[in-house]
């Protein structure tokens, strides 16, 4: 009868728990973006993770499929 040694458990063990970590890019799907920028190539943007960027934005709210209203939204450049 084979006999599991404590090397050969830390072989096994070590093989099971191994993780491999997966690399993966974002992206960014503009087919949900409606108007002027949809199907547009927005990888010459640089988005920070931390800050939108600055400039004027036209809002539509949606509640449950219905049109709730249009708001300009302006997001002005940190002075720090």
């Amino acid at each position: 009868m084979l006999r599991m040694t404590p090397i050969a458990s830390l072989v096994l063990l070590t093989l099971f728990t191994w993780q491999t970590q997966a690399i993966a890019t974002e992206t960014f799907d503009t087919h949900f973006m409606v108007g002027g920028m949809r199907d547009q190539k927005i990888t010459n943007f640089h988005l920070d993770e931390n800050k939108p960027i600055p400039g004027q934005y036209e809002l539509d709210i949606y509640v449950n499929n219905q049109w709730r209203g249009k708001y300009d939204i302006i997001v002005a450049e940190d002075p720090g």
